[in-house]
């Protein structure tokens, strides 16, 4: 783990610390009333897990102008995933993955799962995707998940859940950090307490609130009589630290959970 100088929660910092302004995310309350206004229907959100699936077949952008109708609906049926599909959805879908594709190949990109997660088959280069493909080949027979309704087993080379931080177990190194070179030459330390009840709260059931916020809103519209623990004090998956260079690069400076850098040093510099 890091050294005592990075800040991190759960180990130098409390469980639940969040800066009072940073990128949105669902762990803070204060967040959740940014986009509110727009409610997706059932319909709809399976629209958008269909296209979302569509767009990850090789040359979709191509594929959504099959010219033979019932080829078409065959592959929006197989990524449908057993959701019911009506007529009209399946016409939406189609003028909606077409519109889509023209823009991806106007800009080299478009967007997807509203409001806006952008994919592209261009921002990474073919020799990039290449070296990925042929480093990760290292990592072996994975282990394999599958869930219930797929008839095809998705396998997971990387897990972050097999070796997390566990609170009250993990060992730590208040005074140094575990390196892509030495990460097998600890095996010591310090012990990781188990955060503090009230850290597995957001802080604002702390009543931390923030001024710039309605209290009423946090009161009334989430039903603050039932506290929410968004933060576990079980455990934690454990990210590499990174560090960005002058040459603006970026270097993997610690171990990545679970790949072994002496087996995969040519996936580590991909990476």
């Amino acid at each position: 783990m890091a050294s005592q100088n990075a800040q991190l929660p759960g180990f130098s910092l409390p469980l639940n610390f969040a800066p009072r302004r940073m990128f949105p995310s669902a762990l803070q309350y204060e967040d959740l009333d940014m986009d509110i206004g727009r409610i997706n229907v059932h319909q709809d959100v399976v629209m958008m897990r269909i296209i979302n699936a569509f767009t990850e077949m090789p040359d979709w952008h191509s594929k959504i102008y099959e010219s033979d109708d019932g080829a078409l609906k065959e592959l929006l049926r197989q990524t449908a995933g057993g959701e019911d599909v009506t007529p009209k959805m399946t016409s939406w879908i189609i003028k909606e993955l077409q519109w889509k594709a023209e823009n991806l190949l106007k800009t080299g990109y478009t967007f997807f799962l509203d409001p806006g997660v952008f994919k592209s088959d261009s921002m990474i280069t073919a020799s990039t995707t290449k070296a990925l493909k042929e480093a990760s080949r290292s990592l072996g027979p994975a282990r394999g998940n599958s869930p219930p309704e797929s008839k095809k087993m998705i396998f997971n080379p990387v897990e972050p859940s097999i070796c997390p931080v566990i609170y009250g177990r993990t060992l730590t190194l208040p005074d140094q950090t575990i390196g892509v070179d030495d990460c097998v030459d600890k095996g010591q330390g310090v012990l990781l307490p188990i955060p503090l009840e009230e850290q597995a709260y957001d802080q604002l059931d702390n009543q931390t609130f923030d001024p710039a916020y309605d209290q009423a809103f946090y009161t009334s519209w989430l039903g603050r009589s039932k506290k929410v623990k968004p933060f576990s004090r079980r455990f934690q998956w454990l990210p590499c630290d990174v560090a960005l260079g002058e040459d603006e690069t970026c270097h993997i400076t610690s171990y990545i959970n679970n790949i072994p850098p002496w087996e995969n040093r040519g996936l580590y510099e991909t990476i």
